[in-house]
Parts: C-alpha cells; sequence; structure tokens
C-alpha cells in the first residue's frame, strides 16, 4: 500500500488507527463530563463502603442503585464513539487482512506464549494498544 515492508505498513495502520479513535473520543465525549461523572461516582462509593462500615445495608443498596444510575451515564457517553471506533476497526482490519494474509513478522526477542513470530494481527494489537493510550493521554481522553 505504502510501499513499504508488511511489518512498518501495519505498524503506520496502528498508528494512523490510535490517532483517529482517540480524536473520535475526543469530539463525543467531553472530558469535563466525564470528570464530573467519576466524581459522582466516587462520591457513592464513599457513601456505600461508609454505610456498610456501620451496617446499613438498606442504606447501601438505595447508595448503589443511585451509583448504578451515574454509571449509566458513563456508559451512554462513551456509546457513540465506541460504535465509530470499532467500525473504523472492523475496516481498517479487514484491508490489512486482505492485503497481508500470511504475513509474519519476526521479533528480535521472544515474547512470552508467542515466541519470536507475530502474524499481522498480533502486531497490529501489539502496536495499537500502547499508542492508543499514549494518544488518548495526550489529548486528555480518559
Amino acid at each position: 500500500m505504502f510501499g513499504l515492508s508488511p511489518f512498518e505498513e501495519i505498524f503506520i495502520w496502528g498508528l494512523i488507527v490510535s490517532l483517529l479513535m482517540a480524536v473520535l473520543y475526543r469530539v463525543f465525549v467531553k472530558p469535563h463530563e466525564i470528570a464530573a461523572i467519576k466524581k459522582d461516582l466516587e462520591f457513592y462509593r464513599k457513601k456505600i463502603n461508609a454505610a456498610n462500615k456501620v451496617g446499613d445495608t438498606k442504606k447501601a443498596q438505595e447508595l448503589l442503585g443511585e451509583m448504578m444510575k451515574v454509571n449509566h451515564r458513563m456508559l451512554s457517553k462513551n456509546m457513540k464513539p465506541m460504535m465509530f471506533s470499532m467500525l473504523i476497526a472492523i475496516a481498517v482490519l479487514g484491508v490489512i487482512g486482505q492485503e497481508y494474509p500470511s504475513a509474519v513478522i519476526h521479533l528480535p526477542f521472544a515474547l512470552p506464549f508467542a515466541g519470536i513470530q507475530l502474524n499481522w494481527l498480533w502486531w497490529y494489537i501489539i502496536v495499537t494498544f500502547p499508542f492508543s493510550l499514549l494518544f488518548r493521554k495526550f489529548l486528555g481522553v480518559d
């Protein structure tokens, strides 16, 4: 595709997808809203722990119900970017799978349970995971 080795091209695809997914989350999920929801969750967690310490299970159950509502809010905020991300990932994995169906990456060292060779999918996962974390941190998406 880019005129590079399969190893390098899958690396580039992993970088592109990681950045695109982080940008999608940044666009669709406002960090201040997620921070407020996390603060609410921590508030309920502390209240539930306090109620459990004094043995007030009824109060703890009520608080747990409220905490679940807040947690549902957070999940619904993350749903839209997750759907777009899945569509992008499926499309890119399809392209890479068609372009390099038998690509094998030879590592300079052995990985536990994998050995010294990885197929294209494992290489893509190894590239995408750390870069996704890095880009999300850089863009302020938690």
